[in-house]
């Protein structure tokens, strides 16, 4: 507060200028997500399943492109995906195929987003207000601070287009309606529009925008930026042209075809009436303020302080703003309805606009279909759950900047007024710094260099999706199976053969053309499907029953399809049954009336299931089988081939805890390389790196 205090001393010279503040926070913004990836309080939050497929566009950039780019999107509807994979491109260039490389776009792009908000409060509410909104960025609350290290591509990444947008505006609405507003009111629909396609909760700052227009007046002089701005917006929206010829209507969020989960603001509209939930709508409009926003800050209940702070400030803020600024803008535009175009009045309607986004957003959380539930805790593992409030938190922390620095203009020369806002201020802006501190007492740190950096299997499941479609010709197909290396091309028919039985058929026809024999993949994938498909929870006393149908899927007589048919029913099988996978490995070992040398393979595929996971801990010593184990190993070496580097020390330590265990870990490894790679077999201690 003593820089607002010495700019209004001398406004001629101030102390802080925006380069500067715009360095300071931009490194001490570095610094503190630095801290968040690599002492992270969980290191299961450091790598997020959702994120990596993010990288996959970067993938495909090194290796060739083989689909359009849309089709690189982890979802139809998730077009932002597609732009931070290719922020991350250069990065892997540097960093090469880690994950620190994907982690670092995702923090290179929360710091342009920082930049834009700091430099929009600067420009439109004041130094001070500038200061608040690059300090809360930089020393974030969790819950930001963890959005911001993790490349989804969506809801927090969705703040940059959003803010340059608002700024373009603003600037725009502070001009003549002709000359410079025109092209400034075309560039602020092109980036709104863009804002929409990234992400669609994008759309609620873009109904504000075309509103925030019409209050700044101006009647038919206004007519022109109006519709500049929405041509801009029409070719900045137009790039879902292109992903709904791929997608079809998916591409507007409306039903995802890969997982089948209803989505979008239409479906959720929909539902909201024709199931009467204006009540449940109303208490979840309520709730969000009475505490699910605070608790999405996600400090720790010891230290939730933190969140009646950020809370106190913004409803302080808003409470400020709205006296101060967006009730004379009200005023004004019932009284005068000309052009609004000196400072101030862009001021007074952008604290309008400022103030009501955020309860626009809570009403439209309100009719959908998201829900924060009450079991959801307050610690660092629960932020995924509050992923689609990000867009919110500038909004937030906007309102915040500015109220504090109206606050201290109204203290004036009232030094104990004075005191009391600058220590508010203080301690309200640099309470999440314990927590930043904190991370490097919170274990050894987390080798970012241990994962690969994008999710390779997602986008072979992708392909393989993709070559399953009919509207390719079978050439193309071919062709874009050829392009795989060997390893990947099996991992491919694998996939096929876990999607359909109709995708089974295609595959069997396009292996047909291919010189290679990727017949037992195809078979372990149809395994897998049937099992997943057949198989109902809590059903192991029913095994023999369900042996009898899945006999029937057998789809070649061969010894060696049929094996792989089987450890594909047991992979399937345990991803039925997680909680029933220690009981079900002593039953198949037991299954009699399993047809011949199933029991093994079965076996081998129940252990692929913990195979695939990340982590690994003392619940593997349940089942102590060799044939389980055996497919615990394959799994990992399929991880290390694909996945991780290396898996990590502790897994191995637990893994290794046995004779058995280790012998048959090897045997695992030796079996998958085998499959993937011929009779390539060399590094297969399960912690060699990968070749």
């Amino acid at each position: 507060m003593r820089v607002l205090e010495s700019a209004r001393a001398l406004p001629a010279q101030p102390v802080l200028r925006l380069p500067t503040l715009l360095f300071l926070a931009s490194l001490v913004y570095l610094v503190t997500r630095l801290a968040v990836i690599v002492y992270p309080q969980d290191a299961g939050l450091t790598v997020m399943a959702d994120e990596l497929p993010t990288a996959n566009v970067a993938l495909a950039l090194e290796q060739g492109l083989v689909m359009p780019l849309p089709l690189y999107q982890t979802k139809p509807f998730a077009a932002g995906t597609v732009y931070q994979g290719l922020l991350t491109y250069p990065l892997r260039a540097v960093f090469g195929d880690t994950l620190f490389a994907t982690k670092l776009a995702a923090v290179i792009w929360g710091i342009a987003t920082m930049l834009v908000w700091t430099v929009l409060a600067w420009r439109f509410f004041g130094r001070g207000a500038a200061l608040v909104v690059a300090t809360l960025h930089s020393l974030a609350p969790p819950f930001f601070a963890l959005m911001s290290v993790t490349a989804w591509g969506n809801h927090h990444e969705s703040s940059l287009p959003v803010g340059l947008a608002l700024l373009a505006l603003l600037a725009a609405l502070r001009r003549r309606p002709d000359g410079p507003a025109s092209l400034l009111s075309f560039i602020a629909g092109l980036t709104a529009g863009f804002a929409v396609y990234f992400c669609y909760t994008s759309a609620i700052a873009f109904v504000f925008f075309t509103i925030l227009i019409a209050l700044a007046g101006g009647g038919v002089g206004r007519l022109r930026v109006y519709l500049l701005f929405w041509a801009g917006a029409v070719l900045g929206f137009a790039p879902i042209l292109w992903s709904a010829k791929l997608y079809g209507w998916d591409a507007l969020g409306t039903i995802d075809t890969y997982t089948g989960y209803a989505s979008g603001a239409m479906v959720h509209a929909r539902d909201m009436f024709l199931e009467n939930r204006l009540a449940l709508s109303l208490k979840k409009f309520l709730a969000f303020w009475g505490s699910d926003l605070w608790r999405s800050f996600l400090y720790p209940r010891a230290v939730a302080t933190g969140a009646r702070l950020l809370a106190a400030g913004l409803l302080a803020g808003a409470a400020v703003l709205l006296v101060r600024r967006a009730a004379p803008a009200l005023v004004t535009m019932v009284r005068d309805r000309r052009a609004r175009t000196t400072k101030e009045d862009v001021q007074r309607l952008a604290a309008l606009a400022i103030l009501v986004y955020p309860l626009v957003f809570a009403a439209v959380y309100a009719a959908s279909g998201f829900r924060i539930y009450p079991s959801f805790s307050w610690d660092a593992g629960s932020y995924a759950h509050f992923r689609y409030f990000a867009p919110v938190f500038p909004f937030v922390f906007l309102i915040i900047g500015v109220g504090l620095q109206e606050a201290w203009e109204f203290a004036g020369e009232r030094k104990p007024l004075r005191g009391v806002v600058a220590a508010f201020a203080t301690i309200l802006l640099f309470f999440s710094l314990p927590y930043y501190v904190s991370l490097g007492a919170s274990g050894p740190g987390f080798d970012a260099w241990l994962y690969r950096g994008a999710g390779k299997m997602d986008l072979i499941a992708r392909l393989a999706a993709e070559t399953t479609k009919h509207q390719d010709t079978f050439a193309v197909k071919l062709d874009r199976i050829r392009h795989l290396s060997e390893p990947d091309r099996a991992i491919l028919f694998e996939q096929i053969g876990k999607i359909s039985a109709d995708a089974f058929q295609m595959g069997a026809t396009l292996n047909a053309e291919l010189p290679n024999d990727y017949w037992p993949f195809l078979a372990r994938g149809l395994g897998y499907y049937r099992a997943e498909t057949s198989y109902e929870p809590g059903d192991e006393k029913r095994l023999d029953e369900f042996a009898a149908k899945v006999k029937k899927s057998l789809p070649d007589a061969n010894l060696q399809s049929s094996s792989h048919f089987a450890e594909g029913v047991g992979w399937g099988l345990s991803f039925a049954s997680q909680e029933a996978m220690a009981r079900l490995v002593p039953l198949v070992a037991a299954w009699n009336t399993a047809p011949e040398h199933w029991s093994t393979s079965l076996r081998v595929g129940l252990g692929r299931r913990i195979g695939s996971g990340f982590y690994i801990d003392d619940r593997l010593g349940k089942p102590d089988d060799r044939f389980y184990y055996e497919g615990v190993g394959a799994q990992i070496r399929r991880n290390v081939r694909f996945q991780c580097r290396r898996m990590d020390p502790a897994a191995v330590a637990v893994l290794e805890s046995s004779p058995l265990r280790r012998g048959a870990l090897i045997a695992g490894y030796l079996h998958e390389d085998r499959q993937l790679m011929g009779m390539n077999t060399h590094d297969a201690s399960p912690n060699a790196p990968d070749s």
